[in-house]
């Protein structure tokens, strides 16, 4: 398996970092077109040293992926980007190439925000205003 990876991954030169992000983008991201998106949405909250505040993390701490509480948003968890700054300690999932291959080149984009629709769309925000803009305008057609 790691010979495979090291090959498979060899163009990209991945860093533990690396892995440890497209990890987030492969449960985050609904579609491989989103994938460079998101990447970059996480790199400018990392960068402005926000919260990642992704939810495939506390899923990853709580061992399912099922649907998140409020309650579940306060876990006691290296893995909970809600209450801890940076990138959990290790991978959430074994990342795909096009996962990693977004990570290593993500799309700038001025985004901090984003989520998504029931049909899979990806509704990006540059700012906490312009996200509840938009959750407000699409609040029937978010995904749970």
């Amino acid at each position: 398996m790691q010979s495979n990876f090291t090959e498979r991954t060899k163009d990209y030169q991945p860093s533990k970092d690396d892995i440890i992000l497209a990890s987030i983008v492969e449960r985050e991201a609904k579609n491989d077109e989103d994938r460079a998106k998101i990447a970059g949405v996480f790199i400018n909250r990392l960068e402005k040293n926000m919260y990642l505040g992704a939810d495939p993390t506390i899923q990853y701490a709580k061992g399912d992926w099922e649907l998140l509480t409020s309650k579940d948003l306060k876990i006691d968890s290296p893995y909970n980007t809600y209450i801890n700054k940076g990138l959990p300690p290790t991978p959430i999932c074994n990342p795909g190439l096009e996962s990693i291959k977004a990570v290593k080149n993500p799309e700038k984009n001025g985004w901090y925000y984003f989520f998504h629709l029931q049909d899979g769309t990806t509704i990006f925000s540059k700012d906490a205003a312009e996200h509840d803009a938009n959750k407000a305008k699409y609040k029937d057609q978010i995904a749970n």
